[in-house]
């Protein structure tokens, strides 16, 4: 039942989170839920996509795992004015009343900031372009 593997370890990854919560003052900047267990320090353009982006806390957001999921998958993305934009197709994948509450009621609202590291515009105009599902 167990299996020796060999696997790639992320290097600079754990600089990476710390740099991304710190910024966001270890709050998700959508919901402000602050339970660390619960926070991923997501990145914009993908780990895999750009390499010299990997390590660039301007590439990241501090999101709870809910919404880390959500825009990992181009159901969420933000606009050049920070703000929470939906896809269409959300509303399929997620009940009702989670919909309604961590969703549709914070569409539109602009994101808290960070303090240091903001998001960088043009890595966010590339999540709408090439990960967004409208």
């Amino acid at each position: 039942t167990e299996v020796a593997r060999e696997i790639m370890v992320r290097r600079g990854q754990s600089f990476f989170r710390a740099a991304v919560l710190a910024g966001y003052e270890g709050k998700c900047c959508v919901t402000g839920i602050t339970s660390e267990a619960l926070l991923r320090a997501s990145h914009i353009v993908p780990w895999a996509h750009d390499p010299a982006l990997r390590l660039d806390p301007r590439n990241g957001l501090c999101l709870n795992a809910l919404h880390d999921a959500a825009f990992d998958r181009g159901l969420i993305t933000f606009s050049e004015r920070f703000e929470l934009v939906l896809s269409k197709k959300i509303k399929d994948e997620v009940p009702g009343d989670v919909f309604a509450e961590m969703f549709e009621g914070r569409a539109g609202r602009v994101i808290a900031m960070p303090e240091r590291y903001r998001p960088a515009a043009e890595m966010l105009a590339w999540h709408r372009r090439e990960r967004f599902v409208a």
